[in-house]
This record gives structure tokens, sequence and C-alpha cells, in this order.
């Protein structure tokens, strides 16, 4: 312990783990926290700083401290996350939750909120993380995975799927990838039968229909089955009727228009 240096704050526990675990290190290389803050070209409170256990400091800081004093990589990055982890969850209030079995999720609300927690347990890592993780090239673009994490949408594609875990650094990518395509066909059966789901034809419809309160645009809903011929029953091309922008449906019940863009299309005005 470097001279006049207070114990370890271990109010939380896993934040306290990682502090420890830093110390050692330092103390294994024989460093004193200036010249630590030195090599790593940093100051010397945030060196002190991050030895406290008040605080979790970044990822890289992490990484650079435990490749200078010898440590193990893959040790200290398990502990940040943990720490980063029980960090966020007691400082926001959000209740702890045990990570589900891709095995046992089953519906597209289920499904985001396991995706949702593995982004917090892979530490959080911000959006332009994750876009480089997932591949870049549109891939999984950081709006995109923001709107994932804000549980505002799912991944569009197997692929964009891929893209989120490689950026949570999911192991058991294979059950994952097999829990969504078994949402995904389990949608389209409800589909089939009148009932929408998020992967099925009301997704569809939510990204292709905008309505302008001021144009005189109908829309018939063939024109959007054409898009995902498996998210409804044949027999409705010949059936449907077209609605107008009166039968939508706006997020607060309004008439839309420009301040007020759509979320959910109406369901066809005649069904068989």
């Amino acid at each position: 312990m470097c001279r006049n240096e207070a114990p370890v704050d271990l109010r939380i526990q896993a934040v306290g783990k990682l502090a420890t675990y830093l110390r050692e290190l330092r103390e294994g290389a024989a460093c004193t926290n200036a010249e630590l803050a030195e090599l790593l070209d940093v100051d010397v409170v945030t060196v002190r700083r991050a030895a406290s256990g008040s605080m979790v400091p970044k990822r890289s800081f992490v990484q650079a401290w435990t490749e200078l004093c010898g440590g193990k990589t893959d040790e200290a990055v398990a502990l940040w996350r943990q720490a980063r982890y029980q960090y966020r969850r007691i400082t926001s209030g959000r209740p702890s939750t045990a990570l589900p079995n891709p095995d046992l999720v089953s519906t597209p609300e289920m499904l985001s909120e396991a995706l949702v927690e593995l982004y917090e347990r892979a530490g959080a890592p911000t959006y332009r993380e994750m876009e480089q993780r997932g591949g870049q090239f549109g891939i999984l673009p950081r709006n995109t995975a923001r709107r994932i994490v804000l549980r505002q949408t799912l991944p569009v594609s197997e692929g964009q799927f891929r893209a989120f875990l490689d950026a949570c650094e999911v192991r058991r990518t294979k059950a994952w990838i097999d829990a969504r395509n078994r949402i995904v066909a389990m949608q389209h059966l409800r589909s089939a039968d009148g009932n929408f789901g998020s992967f099925g034809l009301e997704a569809t419809m939510m990204k292709l229909v905008k309505a302008d309160s001021h144009s005189s645009l109908r829309w018939d809903v063939r024109s959007v089955i054409e898009c995902e011929p498996t998210a409804a029953p044949a027999a409705w091309f010949d059936t449907v009727k077209p609605f107008t922008q009166t039968q939508m449906r706006c997020p607060t019940g309004q008439r839309p228009g420009r301040a007020s863009p759509l979320i959910r299309s109406a369901r066809p005005a005649v069904r068989v």
C-alpha cells in the first residue's frame, strides 16, 4: 500500500474488488501512484481514484494498467465488467435481474429485455464502440444500437442480431441466434392467423406507412404485404379494402401530421 493511501471503498463490492486487484498489480510491479501515472501518461489523481473503489475507471485504462504491471488482461476485463454492471445498477436504482436462458426466451418482449441485459453485463459500451465491434459498414449503426438498448426496436435481420451479440461480446452466440430465429418463426405463424407480431406484417407497415396531414394519399395493405409475402394469408390480396389516414392511429390519438409520426398502422378493414 502506498503511503497515506486510504483503504479500499467496499460499499459496492464488485467495484472494491476491482480496485483491490489493481492495487495488487501495482504493488507486484513495485510502482508508486506517481510512477504509474507517469508510465500511463495520466494525472496521479486518476490513478488514486481508480485504486480507491469509489468509481469505475474506463476499460481501456484498466487494460493499460494490467498490461503495464504484467497482469492477465482477461481477468481484469472480467472484473471490470462486473464492477461496471453493479455500479450502474446500484446508482440507477435498477433491480438486479438474472440473465435469461436463451432456450426459454419465447416472445419479442423477452428477447428485447434479454438484449438489454446482455448490453448491461457487457459493461454498457458506448454506441460508437458497438458500431465498431459490430463490423461497421452499416451492419449495426450506432443509432440502431441505441434504439435496441432503449427497447424501441429489435435487430431487423439475423446479421444485425449477430452484430449486436458481437458488440456485447456474448459467448453463447448460437443459442441466442436460435432463440431469435425461433421467435421469428412463431411470429410469422401468428401473422398467418391475423395476429401481428414484432417481426411480422405490423412491423413492416410501421416502417413503410408514412402519413402527411396535407396530402391525400391512400394506402392499402396489399402494397405492404407484397414486401413481405409470408406475413399475411394470400386471401387478403383480393379482399382487403384501402384505408385512409383517418383510420391510422397516432401515438397520442390525434390526427397524423408532420409533428406526430405514426407508430402503428390500422389493421385492414376486411379480412377473410
